[in-house]
């Protein structure tokens, strides 16, 4: 999964290279994709830019997921009472046990404190 996502970035940047040749001249030369210069020759600036963004959006949301740190939630022991407060919920479950990083209220109807802590990480084979 990295080395894909290290091989997405040079194909992102030669593909708005390609985009920018084709919009017109450049101080740059973009001769590395002429080959999909020709690939893509025929397609509106309106197709290209919006697969551009949906690809730039993929890969920022790619990225911000492998940093950011996986959480499961399981209900509060000690919150007895219907959960008005999030940030009442979070001190209960502090307290509650030293792993939980905090709680919220959750539910429409049947509202209760969710306590959220890391999720375990899975054993490699």
């Amino acid at each position: 999964m990295k080395l894909s996502m290290h091989l997405v970035s040079p194909i992102l940047i030669c593909f708005m290279l390609l985009v920018a040749t084709e919009m017109g001249h450049m101080p740059v030369e973009a001769n590395t994709c002429k080959a999909l210069s020709q690939r893509f020759k025929g397609l509106s600036m309106r197709l290209v830019s919006t697969v551009l963004m949906i690809s730039f959006m993929l890969l920022v949301t790619t990225e911000i997921s492998l940093v950011e740190a996986r959480l499961c939630m399981t209900p509060s022991k000690d919150f007895r009472n219907y959960c008005l407060s999030s940030n009442n919920c979070a001190i209960i479950c502090r307290h509650e046990r030293a792993e939980f990083k905090g709680g919220e209220c959750s539910g429409w109807i049947r509202r209760r404190c969710l306590c959220t802590l890391e999720c375990p990480k899975k054993k490699a084979n």
